[in-house]
C-alpha cells in the first residue's frame, strides 16, 4: 500500500551563498526545534510530476539539516486514482456518473491506507488529495497532524508549530 522512496541526505552547504545570513540562521533554528521529529511525505508518485519532483530535493535537504524526513508514495490500484481523477474533475463541474462506486473504492482504499501506516511518524505532510480521505477513515487523524508544504522556511515552522501544539 506505501512504498518508501529511497533518498539520501542533501548538505545544505552549496546553497549557503546564494541565502542571506537571517534565513541560513532562521534554517538551522527551525531544524534544531525539529530534531527527533518524525516527519514523512506522502504524495500519489515517485515520478513525474510537480510533488514528486519536489520532494526529489526537499527531502534529502531535510535530511541533510539532520531531521528526521521520509517519503512514501501511495500504491494503489489504477481504478483508484481514476476514482481521485474523476473526483478532482467534478469538483470543477465535470460530470460524475459514477459517483458511488468511485466514493465506496476511496474510503475502501483509505482504510487500507490507515492500516499500513508505519508507526511512530509524529507529522504527515499530506501532498495529493488522493490519500486524505473522509473524517472516518483518515488515516493520518490517527497519531498525527497534518500540515501543507510552502517553501522550505515555510514549511519547517509548520511542522514546528505542529510540534509544539
Amino acid at each position: 500500500m506505501l512504498c518508501r522512496v529511497p533518498t539520501a541526505p542533501q548538505p545544505l552547504e552549496p546553497y549557503l551563498p546564494l541565502m542571506e545570513a537571517a534565513l541560513r540562521r532562521e534554517l538551522a533554528q527551525l531544524a534544531g526545534r525539529l530534531r527527533g521529529v518524525k516527519v514523512a511525505h506522502l504524495n500519489a508518485t515517485a515520478q513525474g510530476g510537480g510533488v514528486a519532483e519536489i520532494l526529489r530535493g526537499l527531502v534529502p535537504l531535510m535530511q541533510g539539516l539532520g531531521l528526521d524526513a521520509a517519503w512514501y508514495c501511495l500504491q494503489a490500484p489504477p481504478a483508484f486514482f481514476q476514482a481521485t481523477k474523476a473526483l478532482h474533475n467534478a469538483l470543477q463541474g465535470a460530470p460524475w456518473p459514477d459517483a458511488a462506486a468511485a466514493w465506496q473504492l476511496y474510503s475502501e482504499v483509505n482504510q487500507q491506507l490507515a492500516a499500513a501506516l508505519p508507526a511512530g511518524i509524529d507529522c504527515w505532510v499530506v501532498h495529493d488529495p488522493q490519500q486524505v480521505g473522509d473524517r472516518e477513515v483518515n488515516a493520518f487523524q490517527r497519531g498525527s497532524e497534518v500540515v501543507v508544504q510552502k517553501s522550505l522556511r515555510d514549511y519547517l515552522a509548520l511542522i514546528a508549530e505542529v510540534v509544539d501544539a
